[in-house]
Order: structure tokens, then sequence, then C-alpha cells
């Protein structure tokens, strides 16, 4: 009986722990918005495939995604005016799971003064191009870091195991 309880505990424990899973962007739902202050210019909403391009009615951008990055290519002259925020909002990035959270973006751009106007957070992400002037080879490409946040469960299930293994050893080592 023993063993089976630990054995039951030791299995408890292992699948608590599951399995890294394949992050990444495709197969995600993504919303991109245009935004100006708080007006919503625009927005689209698309399911990420493998090197799927998306045509941004915006002022010529063409956002081009695939597993941990999203590529913008603008294929106009643009000047942004200046407002508190001007320019792209990507949301629900979930990569394929909502315990995926953004860890980290790294910004390589063309364009000036870009790279200190990216704020994000655990599922999105903004470009604010207020008061910047973008060229028809345009480009901002985008690396993004991901890292797992464990369910509250998970780890409840886990530390359960592990306490009944060693209560389970502790009984059974104490016999006369």
């Amino acid at each position: 009986m023993k063993k089976l309880i630990i054995w039951f505990a030791a299995i408890c424990t292992l699948w608590s722990l599951g399995t890294p899973a394949d992050a990444s962007l495709v197969g995600d739902i993504v919303t991109v918005e245009r935004k100006f202050n708080d007006f919503n210019l625009g927005s689209r909403t698309v399911t990420v495939t493998e090197n799927i391009e998306i045509l941004a009615p915006w002022q010529g951008w063409i956002f081009d995604f695939s597993d941990y990055t999203i590529n913008m290519n603008s294929t106009t002259n643009t000047g942004y005016g200046f407002a508190d925020f001007n320019g792209f909002v990507f949301n629900d990035l979930d990569f394929g799971s909502p315990d995926e959270v953004i860890d980290y973006i790294t910004i390589d751009s063309n364009v000036a003064g870009l790279d200190s106007r990216l704020l994000y957070s655990d599922h999105w992400f903004s470009l604010n191009f207020q008061g910047l002037g973008v060229s028809n080879t345009g480009y901002v490409n985008l690396s993004l870091t991901t890292t797992s946040v464990p369910i509250p469960g998970t780890l409840f299930l886990f530390f359960s195991s592990l306490a009944v293994m060693f209560f389970v050893r502790k009984k059974y080592d104490n016999r006369p």
C-alpha cells in the first residue's frame, strides 16, 4: 500500500510540472489597432499563420508575423502628428497559452527615436510614433521573448503531492 501511495504522489508531482508548450504566435488570434490618443482609427484581427502578411489600411504599413517576431515595413512616406499617443497597439498576444507572457521585446528599426517609445505588458504592446517621420523604406523588426507563468493550481498539486510522499514515508519509517 505504501508503494502505491508513493507512486501515486510521484505521478501527481510529475504531472503537475507539465511539459513545456511550444509557445508561438502561430495560431494566435491577434488584434492590431491604429490609435490616435483615445480614438481607434481602425483595427485588424487575424489568425496568425506562418509568415502571414497583413496590409494595414493605415498609412501604408505591412505587418509580417512569425513564431516570435513581428516585422513592420512602411510603403509610404508618413509623418505622425503630435498627440499623447499616435501609433499601433498589438493585443491578445497569448502565444498559444494564457500562461505564456511577454518577458522582453527587442526592437530593430531605422525609425529614429522609436526604440524608447515601446511599451508592453503580459499580452500586448504598443509603439508610439508621435512626432516621428517614417520613409517609404522604414522598418520595425520586433523579437518577442516570452516566459511561462505556472497556474496556481499546478503549484498546489505539486506541493501537496510532495507532502503526501513525505508523510507516508515518515509514517512507515517510524514503525517499530
